[in-house]
């Protein structure tokens, strides 16, 4: 499993076919990004970077420089997710 640093880049850039650019079930929050279809999420984005404990872009393009910082920001990301409310969760 791959943690998630909600970053946003394999969501604006690459979906899934045939999900458009940027994928249209993006649910954004401050600079966090979210699935606004995690139940129903395409496999290619589970699946995607599978080999990587934490998203090597994500800490690249939010400049995480520790595991403190990489941990802080999944915390969050977990938290913000779950105060998704139905609403927020669809595109």
């Amino acid at each position: 499993m791959t943690y998630c640093l909600h970053c946003g880049d394999c969501c604006l850039r690459m979906p899934p076919p045939p999900l458009q650019v940027p994928c249209q079930h993006i649910v954004k929050d401050g600079d966090f990004y979210f699935c606004g279809c995690n139940d129903a999420k395409p496999q290619a984005c589970k699946d995607h970077m599978r080999q990587f404990h934490f998203c090597p872009i994500g800490i690249e393009k939010l400049g995480l420089a520790s595991m403190c910082e990489t941990r802080q920001r999944i915390d969050t990301g977990w938290e913000k997710c779950k105060g998704l409310t139905a609403s927020e969760a669809k595109p």
